[in-house]
This record gives C-alpha cells, structure tokens and sequence, in this order.
C-alpha cells in the first residue's frame, strides 16, 4: 500500500506540462507527501468487535508539513452490522499511465441510509482511482486479505451480531 501511494503521487508531478515546477514540486513529493502518506498508513486503524466495524484514522498532514497547510483531524467511523448492506470487493486490474499495473485492493462497506453526511479524507493517488473514492460509507484500501475481511463482515451479518438479540444467534 505504502509504495503504491508513493508511486501513483509522484507521477503527476512528472507529467510533462509541470516540467517548469518540477524542482518544486519533486522537493515537496519527498520532502512532505511521503511523509504525509506514512503518517496515514500509520494511523488506520480498522476493529470488527461483536457487534460493529470501528474504523480509525488520523491525524496527519495532507500537504506541507505544517498545520496552517492542510491537516486532516481524526475520523471515527461506527457501523453496526444491521446497517451493512453489502461489502463490495475490488480488486485491482488494468494499467495506471499506461504501465504501471494496480495493486491496491479496494473494500468498500455500503450501509442503510448510504453515505449521507459522508466526509471524505485525503486518499493519496486519487486521481487514479476513477470515481471509486467517496462512493460508500467506509472505503479500504490495501487489505492485506480483503477477501477473508469481506467474508468475516458477511459472517458477522449474517449471525445477527449488532441486531440486539434480535437475530437467531445461529
């Protein structure tokens, strides 16, 4: 996940039409943004307790290494099994810049009542994920195993865990 964020934020800056800032903006990529992805990676924190998938993340820097320059706060996400509605699994297929093969898998938890009121958070690369980003309640990416993830998630649902003893328990 780490150095596939890395790779798909550098390479707009390489883009031919950016070539007058390129010492600015390679000085920044590697200066800030590395960092920045880092700080990211370190503070997702994803939990399936008995009765709901908590999900962590923040702070961390979303641009220049200081706070007047962008900061994303900390976000904590609840969601209930009762409220999951499916657990779309997408995993990565095709090229990025023509050569660059994708290798992030995304998870992506859709909910009862949508994404309503749904703040997106910094995603390192988004300009190569062709609107995936921001389409559910909680987006995934780069589950080391996303299909056992997606599976234990369905699992849970469907035992009637978060339904307050409303399911059959079986």
């Amino acid at each position: 996940l780490e150095q596939e964020w890395k790779q798909q934020t550098l390479l707009p800056l390489l883009w031919p039409c950016c070539m007058p800032v390129w010492p600015c903006t390679i000085l920044m990529h590697f200066l800030c943004i590395r960092q920045n992805i880092d700080d990211k990676i370190k503070s997702m924190r994803v939990n399936l307790t008995d009765e709901q998938i908590e999900y962590e993340e923040g702070p961390y820097f979303t641009c220049l290494r200081h706070d007047a320059c962008g900061k994303q706060g900390r976000v904590n996400k609840v969601i209930p099994y009762d409220r999951v509605q499916d657990v779309r699994l997408e995993e990565p297929a095709g090229n990025y810049c023509c050569v660059f093969p994708f290798k992030i898998t995304l998870v992506s938890v859709q909910t009862a009542g949508g994404s309503v009121g749904h703040i997106e958070t910094w995603m390192p690369g988004r300009e190569f994920q062709g609107g995936k980003v921001g389409r559910s309640e909680l987006e995934l990416w780069g589950l080391e195993d996303a299909t056992a993830f997606r599976n234990m998630i369905l699992d849970m649902k469907k035992k009637g865990k978060g339904l307050g003893g409303a399911g059959d328990g079986m």
